[in-house]
């Protein structure tokens, strides 16, 4: 996102806001046009846990949260 100027959204959750902003600072410092940012609430797993790409290649737990037996 912060070299190529094609893209037009950025989607962060609360916990990642905060890198999202410098993501978006960075692509005015380098010229490129800013773009919208579209902050998105944590789902929560059936563990309780919030949902999370690295849990899914872990195999932790599934594309819908649900808790992976072993």
């Amino acid at each position: 996102a912060i070299v190529r100027p094609d893209i037009e959204a950025l989607f962060a959750s609360e916990e990642t806001f905060l890198g999202a902003l410098k993501v978006l600072r960075e692509r005015i410092r380098r010229g490129l046009k800013n773009m919208d940012l579209v902050v998105v609430s944590l789902l929560l797993a059936e563990n309780g846990r919030p949902v999370k790409s690295t849990r899914i290649w872990h195999g932790e737990i599934d594309e819908y949260g649900r808790t992976k037996l072993k």
